[in-house]
């Protein structure tokens, strides 16, 4: 028996995976932006972590993190 493989690119930037359950990958890139002290790292970490700070260090610059989220149809990997 011949067993099905299916190359899946990680991204466009890197070679793709041998599988053989034809799980999709969807990249997703979101940016957050606005004013000073409005609550955007902690949306964001309750979004990712499921927990609240009430106080943080002000983000000087960017900051990145990454959530993996299993959907039936495949991975949505969001670039936050």
């Amino acid at each position: 028996m011949v067993e099905s493989r299916t190359v899946i690119p990680a991204n466009k930037f890197t070679p793709g995976t041998i599988s053989t359950n034809a799980t999709r990958k969807h990249f997703v890139k979101v940016v957050v932006i606005g004013d000073s002290f409005v609550g955007k790292t902690s949306l964001i970490q309750m979004f990712e972590h499921s927990r609240f700070t009430e106080h943080f260090k002000p983000t000087i610059g960017a900051d990145f993190s990454n959530k993996e989220i299993q959907l039936e149809e495949g991975i949505v990997i969001l670039q936050i």
